[in-house]
């Protein structure tokens, strides 16, 4: 009987050593895998062509990471999670004034239109439907169909203001968290006369990330285009499982607005 339990026992060890190294080399890769995007959003002490050719290159690798996997209708969330985190870390990193992560007034109302990737808008329609009330979601659809209406009526959306969708009465973002490229340059400025104005070296930066992601995104046959917010919005939280179809490389956005942002020096 007692080598039976002396056996047991070892057994048992055994198991519980093979479970606390198999938790120990998990715990390692995720450490391991933080500490390489931790890197990856230190950006050289640079300005101009190097930091958005930086730029650019750190969104593809954010997206080949995450398409290491094949990719599901959790990927837009991921990412832009991922993207828009760095891109904090980075205004952060190379000294630009930022208003930080507070929720505050959008001061862009009535805000002229602007583009989002398709990831963006499937990113702030998932929010919406997974944090925000049905009068809430109603109201923003039915600003949505106003919207569309009123930029049907004209040829060009450029310069075209509509009320943003995403705004509650006291002004404060509905998506705040996961707010587009565009809007979180809002909120980076410098000072100027002793008004803040917003930081041109900021835009710049989101927009060689946003383009950075368009392109890697293409490059797997993925929709990686630039919309019109409003139209690509309300596709995005009007059609059911938009993310999985996305996804699965289905043309989601064809009947939206694109806007040609074309590469930039």
């Amino acid at each position: 009987m007692f080598p039976v339990l002396v056996t047991l026992a070892v057994a048992v060890f055994g198991v519980v050593v093979l479970a606390i190294f198999a938790t120990a080399s998990v715990l390692a890769e995720d450490e391991g895998a933080h500490l390489r995007r931790s890197q990856q959003w230190q950006p050289p002490l640079a300005e101009g062509s190097k930091l958005t050719d930086w730029a650019k290159s750190v969104a593809r690798m954010i997206v080949a990471d995450e398409l290491k996997a094949p990719p599901t209708g959790r990927l837009p969330v991921r990412l832009i999670r991922q993207l828009y985190q760095g891109f904090g870390r980075t205004l952060r990193h190379i000294g630009t004034f930022s208003a930080g992560e507070r929720p505050a007034p959008c001061a862009s109302e009535p805000a002229a239109t602007f583009g989002v990737t398709a990831v963006e808008a499937l990113a702030v329609a998932e929010h919406i439907r997974g944090n925000c009330d049905d009068r809430t979601r109603q109201e923003i659809q039915r600003q949505l169909v106003e919207n569309r209406l009123q930029l049907e009526a004209v040829d060009t959306t450029n310069g075209c203001k509509v009320k943003c969708p995403l705004l509650a009465a006291d002004g404060i973002c509905a998506a705040f968290v996961l707010r587009p490229l565009h809007c979180r340059t809002c909120s980076s400025c410098t000072m100027k006369g002793g008004v803040f104005h917003p930081s041109q070296s900021d835009e710049r930066l989101a927009a060689e990330l946003e383009q950075g992601l368009s392109t890697a995104l293409a490059a797997e046959g993925l929709d990686g285009q630039v919309y019109e917010f409003n139209s690509a919005f309300e596709i995005a939280l009007g059609t059911p499982r938009a993310a999985e179809c996305w996804a699965k490389g289905e043309p989601v956005f064809n009947q939206c607005r694109p806007i040609h942002t074309g590469p930039t020096s």
